[in-house]
């Protein structure tokens, strides 16, 4: 039988200088964290608490089989092996026990695992071919870009075209930003374009920029299709002069949203310039950065994807942008301007 915490009290108790109701109601000055820390004070006398040979009061040693599940920290950063350290002792495991903040702050310290990618707590989904056709049944995707898909499915480099649910993603994008200026680096058959310039206001303005004629030729036909031609500006020619001549023309900070999907050995430049083009808060978003899944394959070692690997590190670690790599497709890289 568990003793009697004089911590139940009839009346209201001051905490860290905050007042506590014995049912955990909150007054002017209390704290929800608080009442937190008052049940797990007794959760954990219920339970045991974690004691210095790393049993609990109350329970059995789980053994070799819980001993093997520690992380081997001998390849592990030594400044990460202090920080778990630390944070594993006793006297910080109960103090964490007790502290809900605490609590956390040592979960994350101990969750240091010998992989760079740290554990795994959820499987990744395998995409089989029967839940992509579900996904493609579930995915939004207008009469004239279907029509655009299966022509461009028997033309050479039909896999340069975006997938539908990267289309609707992409149209998405635009009604949340509500874009008003968009600038597209490789528009290839113009699936992507149709589909961001349908989800533009009227007024929008979208510069598709591509120097394959044949494609551009198929784009053009469904630009009007769509009844977006409009809205769309080609600019035929170097997707790199372009670019700068769009910054020449408008100025930095001038556009909302920026879709790159050209050459990969030049997506570090493409990003750099857009970046200046578009205002803060606006996104560049960068298609194939999974290439086929190539990128996480050490022995492939050609010049394309080395150059998609170069620049996946390099968003990574590049403060001037919020980033997030979306498994879409071939891999969206969504980076939003600060």
């Amino acid at each position: 039988m568990l003793p009697r915490l004089k911590l139940i009290a009839i009346r209201p108790y001051r905490s860290r200088g905050r007042f506590l109701h014995p049912h955990g109601a909150r007054s002017r000055r209390r704290s929800s964290t608080d009442c937190d820390d008052v049940a797990s004070f007794i959760d954990d006398r219920r339970r045991g608490v974690e004691t210095r040979d790393g049993t609990r009061d109350g329970t059995r040693d789980d053994g070799p089989r819980r001993r093997a599940a520690t992380t081997t920290m001998s390849t592990v950063p030594a400044r990460a092996r202090a920080v778990a350290s630390r944070a594993s002792s006793p006297r910080v495991a109960r103090r964490a026990s007790s502290r809900p903040r605490a609590r956390v702050a040592a979960a994350r310290a101990t969750a240091v695992d010998a992989d760079a990618t740290g554990p795994w707590n959820t499987a990744p989904l395998a995409l089989t071919d029967d839940i992509y056709a579900y996904l493609l049944r579930n995915t939004r995707e207008d009469a004239v870009l279907r029509a655009l898909r299966e022509e461009t499915s028997e033309l050479r480099g039909a896999r340069m075209q975006v997938a539908p649910e990267q289309g609707a993603l992409l149209a998405l994008a635009v009604e949340l930003l509500d874009a008003r200026r968009v600038v597209e680096i490789g528009t290839y058959t113009g699936y992507s374009s149709i589909a961001m310039a349908l989800a533009m206001r009227e007024g929008g303005r979208l510069y598709a920029c591509d120097r394959s004629e044949e494609a551009l030729a198929v784009a053009r036909r469904y630009w009007t299709l769509a009844g977006v031609d409009e809205r769309i500006v080609e600019k035929f020619g170097d997707a790199k002069e372009s670019a700068r001549g769009l910054l020449e023309e408008f100025g930095e900070n001038s556009f909302d949203l920026g879709f790159i999907d050209a050459d990969k050995r030049a997506y570090r430049e493409y990003y750099e310039t857009l970046l200046r083009l578009v205002r803060p808060g606006g996104l560049i978003i960068v298609d194939n950065v999974l290439w086929y899944g190539k990128v996480a394959d050490e022995t492939v070692m050609d010049k394309q994807t080395e150059a998609i690997r170069e620049f996946n590190e390099f968003v990574t670690n590049d403060a001037r942008v919020t980033y997030s790599m979306v498994p879409v497709g071939d891999g969206l890289s969504f980076c939003r301007k600060r």
